[in-house]
Parts: structure tokens; sequence; C-alpha cells
């Protein structure tokens, strides 16, 4: 009867010892959302929708856009493999026609750009940019362009005079 009871009383130790640490764990459980508001751009991305829509003003400029609201992937074996490698990366800006097609997108990059990281990244953006034929046009956060350049930096030439079509303008474009 001994060894019973020191087994029973070693299982009743180890229930309270789970339920006091069960009891201690809750109290991190929070009652409402740890959670609050901020801008969706900072102040230079604000500064570069500005100008963007100002130079564009026929255009649809949508800030903050995930890859995957405008990239999808074919019905293929593996497609969620796929999605999964470029479904959380987002586009700073993406120019799209009247009818939301896309038709640019618009990087803005600051210094933190210059990190492993980022440049893996960004090349990643990039090879899906270009899988699909839609151009990126790339700016430094250092040297916003004018209102009166964008237009011809994100359109190239053609476009200045308000005409419609683009010409075939390779995928990546960079800005310095």
């Amino acid at each position: 009867m001994g060894h019973g009871s020191s087994v029973l009383g070693f299982v009743i130790l180890v229930v309270c010892v789970v339920a006091v640490a069960a009891l201690r764990r809750k109290q991190y459980v929070y009652t409402a959302w740890p959670v609050y508001a901020r801008p969706v751009m900072s102040e230079v991305e604000r500064q570069l929708f500005r100008r963007l829509t100002e130079a564009l003003p026929e255009k649809l400029v949508l800030p903050q856009v995930q890859l995957c609201r405008f990239v999808e992937v074919r019905d293929v074996r593996g497609r969620m493999a796929v999605l999964n490698r470029y479904n959380r990366l987002s586009a700073d800006f993406v120019i799209c026609n009247a009818d939301a097609a896309v038709e640019r997108v618009v990087e803005l990059d600051d210094r933190s750009h210059n990190r492993e990281v980022a440049r893996s990244r960004d090349a990643k953006k990039d090879a899906v940019l270009n899988a699909v034929g839609i151009p990126i046009v790339r700016l430094q956060a250092r040297r916003i362009p004018s209102v009166e350049n964008l237009r011809r930096l994100v359109f190239g030439e053609q476009h200045t005079n308000g005409m419609q079509h683009v010409a075939k303008v390779e995928p990546t474009i960079s800005i310095s």
C-alpha cells in the first residue's frame, strides 16, 4: 500500500503543478487585441503617392498591394508552393488603367534595400513581375522625381503627350 500511495501522491502533485502552470499561462492571454493603428504609408511614400496621382491623373494608383492580388498561379501541380513563394510580397505602388488592369509597379527603395534580406526580397519580387510581364520601376527615396519627370520615368517618352499606347518596355527599370 505504501508504494501505491506514493505513486498516487506523485500523480496528484504532477496534476497540481500542471494546473498551476496552466493558470499562470492564462494570465498572458489578452482579453483585448494588443494592436494599434498606423499609417498605411510613410511620409516619403505619401509624397511619392501625391506626385504619382498628379503626374498620372488618368491612372489608378494603388499603394501597398500584395502581389497575390494581381499575380495568379496557373492551375499546375505544386500551385500552392509557387503561391507561397510570393504571397507575402507587396508592391509599393501599382499603376492601373481605368479598367484596373496593372500597367506598372513602382517601388520606392531606401537605404534598407541595401541589406541582403531586402535585396533577396526585391529580386524575388522582380522575378515574379518579370514572369508576368509587368514592368517595375525602382525609384530612390532620397531622390523622388518631380511631378513633371514622373510620367516620363514611369511610362517613357512616348507617354508624355497623353498618348495611351505604351511601347514595349524592358520589365525592370531602375531610376537612381
